[in-house]
């Protein structure tokens, strides 16, 4: 009497789809940014922020240092970069896909991490406007920091913004998924943005 295999193998094909579940193995994904400054290529990719120098591409843009530069050491859970950081002097600007924004030492060894009144995420770079740190987020507001990472004041679309803030003189351009651009001056007494047209 022949026995079919198709309960075996479908057995088979049941538990690793079970136990691939349970290992939580969905990885995280993002869409890295890069920014170059001199020789060194700066890239928030998933999980890390990498600096790569660009001839040889290895992990190494101080030279005659070793150790890996990526920041964390160690993934932290839940924590997914994809936005070009912006460099600041020694200091890079990261912002992440939670409502997160980091000052990381230029060679990445020392960070400080500010948890932010965002609400939603943060899916662009941020960008110097003036001496404020702009930087836009899914829930529909621009936030406008000091250097130092201090909230000065945020600007509210009809929906969220997925695009990085542009920049020419003293104008701020930003579209929103409102289908809506837009341009933008911070008001003279310096506490929010006002709307030069849409």
């Amino acid at each position: 009497m022949h026995k079919s295999k198709t309960p075996l193998i479908l057995t088979i094909l049941l538990l690793t789809v079970l136990l691939t579940g349970c290992t939580g193995a969905i990885p995280q994904r993002s869409w890295p940014a890069s920014l170059v400054v001199g020789d060194t290529i700066y890239t928030a990719a998933q999980t890390f922020v990498y600096a790569v120098d660009a001839e040889s591409g290895r992990e190494d843009a101080d030279k005659g240092d070793t150790e890996k530069l990526r920041y964390p050491k160690e993934a932290e859970n839940g924590t997914t970069f994809g936005n070009a950081p912006l460099l600041l002097a020694d200091t890079l600007i990261v912002s992440d896909y939670g409502s997160h924004i980091r000052m990381i030492s230029k060679n990445l060894r020392s960070v400080e991490k500010i948890a932010t009144d965002a609400t939603g995420r943060f899916l662009s770079s941020p960008v110097l406007y003036n001496d404020l740190i702009l930087v836009s987020n899914s829930d529909g507001k621009l936030y406008a920091y000091t250097k130092d990472l201090k909230l000065k004041w945020t600007f509210t679309a009809g929906d969220g913004f997925w695009t990085n803030p542009a920049i020419f003189e003293d104008m701020i351009f930003l579209s929103s998924v409102d289908k809506t651009t837009y341009a933008l001056k911070e008001n003279s007494s310096g506490d929010g943005a006002d709307v030069v047209w849409t």
